[in-house]
């Protein structure tokens, strides 16, 4: 008798140990990397990409497009001396703005520009919306620095990924004294911290017919 109880206690013990086994936690570092990589690629620029939004796929047709929510607007400017209307479809998440997505000339109903607003969204090396110069240039040693009059923008780029990053103006220090459509300037013409405001992903083949 002795001897069946001693044993029923031992299963008892067993079986109770196992249960506060099952219901420990998940290692948290585990759960905290994967979710870091998930969002990592999530908000990956690549260069035809942001995140799930590519160059020449089909522009959302709905209000909500996976967990996204979006909304559009008809935007009208003066080009090469004519009023051009474009539809601009905005990509927002929990009433954040991330980025405008705009139709090719070729063909409206196809991404044929993305312009990325949030800094969630990164390069592989690290660059994104509200990086500076000085960061950038550590990234991209070979990048360059023009200006533009059509749009009046100043862009760094680099060869390594084809992007344009719109920069802010203010950083500026010189003056552009020349009316060429693309006009070089030298990295000692900004200051250090100027940042990145926006970054443009497209195409050339998506605006000419």
């Amino acid at each position: 008798m002795m001897k069946l109880l001693a044993i029923t206690f031992l299963l008892f013990c067993l079986l109770t140990a196992c249960k506060e086994h099952s219901s420990q936690p998940r290692d948290k570092d585990f759960n905290t990397k994967s979710e870091i990589t998930t969002s990592s690629n999530h908000f990956r620029i690549g260069n035809s990409s942001a995140g799930i939004f590519k160059l020449g796929d089909s522009l959302p047709t709905a209000a909500f497009y996976h967990e996204y929510s979006i909304s559009t607007k008809e935007i009208v400017k003066r080009s090469e001396g004519s009023m051009v209307t474009t539809m601009v479809y905005t990509v927002s998440d929990d009433e954040e703005e991330l980025l405008q997505l705009k139709p090719s000339y070729r063909n409206k109903h196809i991404i044929g520009e993305i312009i990325i607003l949030s800094p969630l969204f990164k390069t592989p090396k690290g660059i994104g919306v509200g990086s500076d110069l000085n960061s950038f240039f550590k990234a991209y040693p070979d990048g360059i620095l023009w200006y533009t009059y059509v749009s009046d923008r100043f862009v760094a780029e680099t060869e390594q990924l084809e992007a344009q990053f719109l920069l802010d103006e203010d950083g500026f220090t010189a003056t552009v004294s020349s009316d060429e459509e693309i006009i070089p300037l030298k990295r000692t013409t900004f200051k250090p911290d100027t940042e990145i405001k926006r970054i443009r992903l497209w195409k050339v083949q998506n605006y000419i017919d």
